[in-house]
């Protein structure tokens, strides 16, 4: 399981029809999130459950990979109205303030 304390910090991003949240994993949840996907556990080539704020938004499939490394960040997309992303955008700027929330300007070039 990986939880909120995982993260150093996490900043959202608006896009068009949901949201993007940034994450900077502590360096425990890096190298645990890398043997997840290497297949070093059961989990492997299973779905990645994502409840914020209790409630699941996301269950993308985690892909083995097994030459995965500890990156230090991972970026989550999920799909929501405006009101929900704003409300999660806000609860994470609250957890872990500084970063505030930007918009994405998603382009034909930039989903290349």
């Amino acid at each position: 399981m990986i939880t909120d304390a995982d993260f150093e910090h996490v900043e959202a991003a608006f896009r068009p029809g949901g949201l993007v949240l940034d994450a900077e994993w502590k360096p425990h949840a890096a190298e645990r999130m890398a043997g997840i996907r290497r297949g070093e556990a059961a989990a492997a080539n299973e779905f990645l459950a994502l409840l914020i704020d209790g409630e699941l938004v996301s269950a993308p499939r985690i892909i083995v990979d097994p030459d995965a490394s500890a990156a230090p960040s991972i970026q989550i997309g999920v799909q929501l109205p405006a009101e929900e992303a704003e409300r999660i955008a806000a609860a994470a700027a609250a957890r872990w303030p500084g970063g505030g929330t930007r918009t994405m300007h998603l382009t034909p070039e930039s989903r290349k």
